[in-house]
């Protein structure tokens, strides 16, 4: 039946069923609990009665039977490959968690963008929406895994054409090694500077020696390497 969510009360919530005053559990109003009780206030939602007394007028609901059917129905249609909106609830240490119509979702950080990043809190915030693709259904645990990335071009599928040898290029050091440095020059691209070699000059070596992750370098593309995905790059 349907009913109006009209206050909260201890323990869970007063629904009016068409003037029959009804008891929502908090335990019975969601798959997970309520972050704002209040904002329920005034929906209309569709409820199962799970007792009920005559004698007394004692009716209490609950939104989960229908929660649960509508998620299992959900995970049986989708499949891996399609894409879904999602809605971010929250953040772990490795990802970010989502709401897809009721579903749970869980999104890794190495799914969310092409460019370098490890922190899931600087790709996602809570409350955003996102069309996601996804990439794993989970039946078991009732959980889609999601990917943000997958639906944007892979930047390195037509690196070669948009950045030949003799491109100039600006990026930040992301990485640093004996070897040289790992330079981002567009989200999901980075090119390696050498710190020695042919390619290296005296000044360039000395310039390497005092750069830190975070500076800004300029560079020219000396290859792109698509089936390594590597590109090499000339200090400037």
């Amino acid at each position: 039946m349907e009913g109006e969510i009209v206050s909260h009360v201890e323990g869970g919530y007063a629904v009016d069923v068409d003037g029959l005053r009804a008891f929502l559990p908090s335990s019975q109003v969601g798959l997970r609990p309520v972050s704002d009780p209040e904002a329920l206030i005034g929906q209309r939602f569709s409820f199962r009665v799970i007792r009920f007394h005559r004698g007394r007028v004692n009716v209490v609901l609950s939104r989960r039977p229908i929660l649960e059917a509508e998620r299992t129905e959900l995970l049986g249609q989708i499949r891996t490959g399609a894409v879904v909106e999602g809605l971010v609830r929250g953040h772990t240490d490795n990802g970010v968690l989502f709401d897809v119509s009721g579903t749970d979702g869980f999104m890794h950080i190495s799914d969310a963008t092409w460019a370098r990043e490890s922190d899931p809190k600087k790709v996602a915030e809570v409350g955003q929406k996102f069309r996601l693709k996804v990439l794993g259904v989970d039946k078991k645990r009732s959980r889609l895994k999601l990917g943000l990335r997958q639906i944007e071009d892979d930047p390195w599928a037509k690196a070669d054409e948009k950045y030949p040898p003799g491109t100039e290029v600006s990026g930040i050091v992301v990485s640093k090694t004996d070897y040289g440095c790992f330079v981002e020059f567009e989200p999901g691209l980075e090119g390696f500077i050498f710190a020695s070699g042919e390619l290296t000059t005296d000044e360039a070596r000395t310039r390497l020696r005092k750069t830190d992750v975070g500076d800004e370098l300029q560079a020219t593309v000396v290859e792109v390497n698509l089936v390594a995905r590597r590109i090499t790059l000339r200090l400037l």
